[in-house]
This record gives structure tokens, C-alpha cells and sequence, in this order.
């Protein structure tokens, strides 16, 4: 019992209730902490009761509390707060029967608000239940992207990534806002995972394993400002253990498809091949994901074919296409188009990252691409170019045209023309006085390139506008490449470096001598700019806005310069 007087304890006393029973609280803070520690009831006189209503309803908001109330009236108003009233001439009998009912009601109400939450709680729970059951039902690479999709918005968390295991390592396959692929491995220690039940380990962070018959196929780690709560955990529980099951299901059909639809080369046969891009672009158009292909072309295969037999060039053929799937990443689709065509499927990769890729294969085959027969030897020659999606078409028919449309550059008269295969610094010719005599009849066929004769002043413009471009969108992949030796521009690439340094381009800033260069690709579009600074700080040189013609010299000085564009 709780009185707030000394008066009333008085009262109390002179009916035969022992002191050691009741709590005088005369402060606030006092009657608050009774409250909560000891959950008792307040025995009030109608003045106590009108001079603490504020902090009694706050109070009874906090803890299931009760009021007995001393008085000779009952007045309307009173009975709707007291929850007894006793006369002021109670004995302690009266004061006893009054005290149990207001407990056992109290506890009637408790245990209704008990079922009440509960019952909420189950019909909560069951949307929980049935979109677990949608996951089960999805037998495609897209089931990731729905399991981490519907952990995030069933716990309202901010952020989250989902890693599948492949052999004996982990592997990131999804994540969705600002998080730290690399924060897991940190918290990974397989046995406790193996407990499937979801862990905090950290302040605003859960893990959850994804277990079915005692075998680990992935994990998940949320992230939540405000903490998650134990419905979260109880969600999370239950679509883990859906997920689970639609990821052994995934696994499974998966190594089905590599052993039953793939040659031995990884690739696929091209009737699954056809399948597979379309589900891919029905994918990429519902999620507004990027993906990109990349076109493989033996460009000599006719001469090949006329110099030797089927089995030398399947042989041979074979050595190559080894060295190429195994290049790749276990989600990318490798498939023969033709003799002398191959397509390779990128998912969830933009331009640049297939750009990236075809340097990667490039540089994997050189000095390795020739066909050998006893003593004779004939050179492959290939030729690589990218597309994606959706920049560069919406259909697998639009994208392939543009794939062998891009292959076809080498034939081009400006290709021809500048990429001799005996002319050594391409760029310093390009920008010498011969240079610029040879190309004049190029640039009014072909119109690739142009004369730049600008103030130094104006680059540092142009430089500031691209930076600018691509600080709209950070996550866009790029690349930007310089080379100067000027030290005001120096200084000002150094500024520009560090504004890039939060986004997802490349920058790669290389001091050079008397030539500036710079190389930008990312989109799919491309720029390049070559010159040297003459006596009145101008620049004078040439420039480009074509994607093939900036890869291209791009890739002469990524091999020129050794520069490493993994890292």
C-alpha cells in the first residue's frame, strides 16, 4: 500500500494496518519508484486524489497500479478514476476486501492484455508466415534479392546484407543501403551459427543464419538505428527458416543446371542460353538492375578453318575456352553463338565493370592466342566489345546488334589508321604535327575526332564539369584517368581526387612528361583528351567523345603504364 500523507497513514494505522506494510511517499519520485518496484496500490482521500490526478494517470499508463479511495461520496467522476471506494469509517476488513478485488481485477486485465497481444501478435506474424511460403515458392538467382528484400521491410531495418556459402568460403550476394559487406566476417563463427537462431551482435545489428537439416547456406546481417525488438527477432526467425529451404532448393537446381545445360567449358548451350537472357532482361526491367554482355568474335576463324583440321582447332579452341571460364564468376553465363562467336553474361554488372572484365580476358589469353600443330603455328585473332543494359538496348536482339556493331570498329578506316600494330606511342603521334596531317582526312570521313587548342585554364573547366556529372550519381561505376606533369594541374586533380573519393569511379592520376591525358569511361559513354601545353599555358591537341576510340587508347596506356585497374 502507498499513502502520500501523513495523515492517511494515520488512518491506516488506527485500523490495524502495520507500519512495515505501507509506503509514504510524499515526493513524486518517490511515489513513481514505489510504484514500479513494488507495484502496489494507492490509498488516497479525495483531496490527495484531486491534487495528484495528473500523476496518477501518467502512473497507471506505466503500471498496472490501482486506487483505493477514502471517501463518503461517489461522486461520478471518482469512480471513473478509483477503482474502490471505502468509507472513511472502514475497519480493516473493509480496507482488505477493498485491496484484494482491485487485485484481482488487475490481474483479469493483465492477463486479457496478455491475450490480446498475443492474438495480435499471431495475425501479425501470419502475413509473416505467408510471405515466407512466397519465398519458398522461387526457384531462380532472384531468390536472394526477395529474402533480403523481405527481412528489411518485415523489421523496418535501414540496411542489410546477405552472403551465400560456395565450398568453404562466403560469398556477398546481396546488399541493400549503407552497410559493410566486410562487417561480417568479423562476427562469423560457423558453430554458433549453426544454432540457427538469429544473434544481435552489435548495438543496431542481427545475424541470422540460414539453416536446414544442420547445413549452413548463407547468412544475413540487418542493420537498425533504433535497435530491433523481440517481434523483430521472432520475424526474422521464421523467414530464415523459409529461406533456408528456398535456398537449398535454388542450390540444388542450380548444380542440376550446370551439370544437365552447360558444356564443359561452363558454358551453355545456346536454347538455354536464349531462355536464360530473357529472364534476365524480365529481371533487370522489374528490379531496375543493370547487366551487360560481352561479344567474343574470332575474327580470322574462315583462314583457321582453311589451315587446319577440326580436331587441331577444337583442340586448341578448347585450351582458350578453359583459360576464359575460368576467369569468370560463378553467376556469370558463358555460351557459344557460333564457330566463331561467344557471348558471356554478366549480371548486375554495368559497362565498365564489362569492360573491366574484357582487359581481364585480354590480358589472361595474351601471348597464349595461337593455334599450335607440330611446328606450325597460326595466330587467333579476337575481337572483344561490351553492351549493357538498358543504355544500350532493351532487347537481346537490340543488344547483340550493338555488340557486333561495336566489333566491327576494328575495321573502321580511323582504326586502321592509328592502331598500326608497328607504331609504338600511339598518343604522341596523334598529337605531333605528322599526327594531325595523317588524321585530317579521317576527322571529316568519320568525325571521331577533333583539334583542341584551349587555355589550360578551360581543362581545369572541363575536368570540374565531369566531377560534377558524376557526383550526381555516386553510385555510377567509372573511370578517370590522368597523366600531367604541369604542377597547378597537379594540385587541382589532387582536390578533384579527394571530392571522387566517395563515389564509385576509379581515379587514376599518373605524373607524365610534356603530354597531359586524360580518359574518362563510364555510362556507356567515353572521352579522351591528348595535347601538350605550348609557351602561352594553351593546350593544344585532340579530343574525342567516342566510347570505342577512348577504350581503345585507354587500354594502350593501361598496358603502357602497367597500371593495375583491379584495385
Amino acid at each position: 500500500m502507498i499513502v502520500i500523507s501523513e495523515e492517511t497513514l494515520s488512518l491506516l494505522l488506527s485500523a490495524g494496518v502495520k507500519k512495515e506494510d505501507v509506503i509514504l511517499a510524499l515526493k513524486e519520485g518517490d511515489r513513481k519508484r514505489a510504484l514500479l518496484e513494488k507495484g502496489q496500490i494507492f490509498i488516497l482521500t479525495e483531496k490527495e486524489l484531486k491534487e495528484i490526478l495528473h500523476e496518477i494517470n501518467e502512473m497507471k499508463k506505466e503500471a498496472n497500479s490501482g486506487i483505493v479511495l477514502i471517501s463518503d461520496e461517489r461522486a461520478p467522476e471518482m469512480e471513473k478514476i478509483a477503482d474502490e471506494i471505502i468509507p472513511t469509517s472502514f475497519n480493516y476488513e473493509i480496507l482488505s476486501r477493498a485491496i484484494d478485488r482491485v487485485i484481482r481485477e488487475k490481474k483479469k486485465e493483465a492477463e486479457e492484455n496478455r491475450l490480446l497481444s498475443e492474438s495480435i501478435e499471431y495475425m501479425e506474424l501470419l502475413s509473416v508466415y505467408r510471405r515466407g511460403m512466397k519465398i519458398v515458392g522461387i526457384v531462380e538467382q532472384d531468390v536472394s534479392h526477395e529474402i533480403l528484400k523481405a527481412l528489411i521491410e518485415e523489421t523496418r531495418a535501414e540496411s542489410g546484407v546477405m552472403w551465400l556459402k560456395r565450398g568453404e568460403t562466403f560469398k556477398a550476394v546481396e546488399v541493400k543501403g549503407e552497410i559493410d559487406p566486410g562487417f561480417f566476417h568479423s562476427h562469423l563463427k560457423e558453430d554458433e551459427l549453426r544454432g540457427g537462431k538469429p544473434l544481435k551482435i552489435d548495438e543496431g545489428y542481427i545475424l541470422t543464419p540460414f539453416i536446414i537439416d544442420e547445413d549452413l547456406e548463407g547468412v544475413a546481417i540487418l542493420s537498425k538505428k533504433r535497435g530491433f525488438t523481440d517481434r523483430d527477432l521472432k520475424t526474422v526467425s521464421i523467414l530464415s527458416r523459409f529461406s533456408a529451404i528456398a535456398l537449398r532448393n535454388w542450390r540444388k537446381i542450380s548444380e542440376y543446371m550446370d551439370k544437365t545445360l552447360r558444356t564443359e567449358f561452363k558454358m551453355y548451350t545456346p536454347i538455354f542460353f536464349s531462355e536464360y537472357i530473357e529472364k534476365e532482361i524480365n529481371k533487370a526491367r522489374r528490379y531496375r538492375r543493370e547487366f551487360s554482355l560481352v561479344y567474343i568474335h574470332i575474327r580470322n576463324f574462315t583462314n583457321i578453318k582453311r589451315n587446319f583440321s577440326e580436331s587441331v582447332i577444337n583442340e586448341n579452341f578448347e585450351r582458350m575456352l578453359k583459360l576464359i571460364a575460368g576467369s569468370i564468376r560463378s553467376a556469370d553465363v558463358f555460351s557459344k553463338l557460333s564457330e566463331s562467336e561467344y557471348l558471356l553474361l554478366l549480371p548486375e554488372t554495368d559497362y565498365v565493370g564489362s569492360w573491366l572484365t574484357r582487359l581481364r580476358i585480354e590480358s589472361l589469353l595474351r601471348g597464349r592466342l595461337h593455334i599450335i600443330e607440330g611446328k606450325k603455328t597460326f595466330p587467333i585473332n579476337l575481337t572483344l566489345s561490351s553492351a549493357a543494359y538498358p543504355a544500350d538496348g532493351l532487347t537481346y536482339g537490340a543488344l547483340l546488334e550493338v555488340l557486333k556493331a561495336r566489333a566491327s570498329f576494328e575495321n573502321t578506316p580511323v582504326y586502321q589508321k592509328i592502331f598500326l600494330p608497328e607504331r609504338g606511342d600511339i598518343l604522341s603521334f596523334l598529337i605531333s604535327e605528322e599526327g594531325r596531317k595523317d588524321l585530317e582526312g579521317i576527322e571529316k570521313e568519320d568525325r571521331l575526332i577533333s583539334v583542341l587548342s584551349i587555355p589550360l585554364e578551360d581543362f581545369k573547366k572541363i575536368l570540374f564539369l565531369f566531377t560534377e556529372d558524376i557526383l550526381r550519381d555516386k553510385t555510377q561505376k567509372s573511370i578517370l584517368l590522368i597523366k600531367a606533369s604541369e604542377p597547378a594541374l597537379l594540385k587541382y586533380t589532387e582536390e578533384l581526387k579527394s571530392a571522387l573519393s566517395q563515389t564509385n569511379t576509379r581515379f587514376y592520376q599518373i605524373k607524365g612528361n610534356e603530354k597531359i591525358l586524360f580518359f574518362y569511361i563510364g555510362g556507356p559513354s567515353g572521352y579522351f583528351m591528348a595535347g601538350k601545353i605550348d609557351e602561352n599555358a594553351n593546350i593544344q591537341g585532340i579530343h574525342s567523345d567516342s566510347l570505342l576510340l577512348t577504350e581503345n587508347l585507354l587500354k594502350k596506356i593501361v598496358e603502357e603504364e602497367e597500371i593495375d585497374l583491379s584495385s
